[in-house]
């Protein structure tokens, strides 16, 4: 191989463990194409909805969830993640009833969202959201040091169940989007030139 890339700082270091070379950290190929502008997104017929993604959810966070939505008056859809069934959302849509047009446009269109996903995280981020993330030990691994860049680590550290201080957050998304566009400029730069080698 004459070039390496990985998307989180975990790898990086198992990769160097094996090969003695620490490989370049890239954005995940999600943030690669520009889904802001992308006409082919598919916009549901609901409204003014939190979007769920992802699996483990802990008791008090879906607690707080529901108690989050029945205080604003918003409903809670879920995506599943892996032949989910939520009876905690008011609606849950399965995978094979959407196109990934349909599937994403959920996410752009969402008022806020929850998720214990990395693509969730990335997908709320891209859309420039406010969400609740129910992190897991698995999850915090490949983004812990993202949302330190990012100055969202200690937002989702402190209590994983705190969904009113998450979804209420303001988000900081000038600062946000400046960080990640810079990641994105380095990301292209190195996988251009890796793959004209």
């Amino acid at each position: 191989m004459t070039a390496i890339s990985v998307r989180d700082e975990k790898s990086a270091n198992l990769v160097k463990n094996v090969t003695g070379i620490k490989p370049q950290v890239v954005l995940d190929p999600t943030w690669l194409w520009n889904f802001n502008d992308d006409e082919n997104i598919i916009k549901p017929n609901e409204e003014n909805y939190i979007l769920v993604y992802g699996q483990d959810f802990t008791t008090d966070f879906i607690k707080n969830l529901r108690k989050y939505a029945d205080e604003y008056k918003i409903k809670i859809i879920a995506l599943d993640c892996n032949d989910d069934h939520y009876d905690w959302c008011d609606k849950m849509i399965s995978q094979s009833d959407l196109s990934p047009f349909q599937w994403i446009g959920y996410f752009k269109y969402a008022s806020k969202i929850a998720t214990s996903t990395f693509h969730g995280i990335t997908f709320s981020l891209i859309f420039n959201k406010k969400f609740a993330f129910c992190k897991t030990d698995f999850i915090m691994a490949k983004v812990d040091k993202f949302l330190k860049e990012l100055k969202l680590y200690e937002l989702f550290n402190k209590d994983q169940n705190d969904v009113f201080t998450m979804l209420n957050h303001d988000f900081n998304y000038p600062y946000i989007n400046e960080v990640i566009n810079n990641k994105k400029v380095e990301s292209l730069e190195f996988l251009r030139k890796a793959c004209s080698n």
